[in-house]
């Protein structure tokens, strides 16, 4: 159901640390800090930047999020796998035109 996310690594070097890669999306399973045992965020709730620098401040490691490459939408991409608007920091709505958005943002900065 989902994509088990951790830090992008290169050797012993982070080039992308784990707060960066779930801020945005939604968790598949609740979050519970190993330490303190106290949840972080809920199965099904957005990774907003709060929580994501929350988590990173953990012990964990790994995180399983939604994703559009795991998504069992009998068509299209739900709003939970697709995760966050990065024009309104919100959960995508439904019926967004989110392709038009991807194209306009890969082309614009080769034109």
């Amino acid at each position: 159901r989902g994509v088990v996310t951790e830090a992008l690594k290169e050797g012993e070097d982070i080039k992308e640390p784990l707060a960066e890669r779930i801020m945005g999306r939604v968790a598949v399973h609740d979050v519970v800090d190993p330490m303190t045992r106290q949840l972080i965020i809920r199965s099904g709730e957005l990774i907003d930047e709060d929580k994501a620098n929350e988590i990173a401040e953990t012990s964990i490691e790994a995180v399983e999020i939604r994703s559009v490459l795991t998504c069992e939408a009998k068509r299209g991409v739900c709003a939970l796998c697709y995760g966050r608007n990065l024009t309104t920091a919100n959960l995508i709505q439904a019926g967004e035109s989110v392709g038009i958005i991807a194209a306009q943002s890969i082309g614009e900065p080769g034109t």
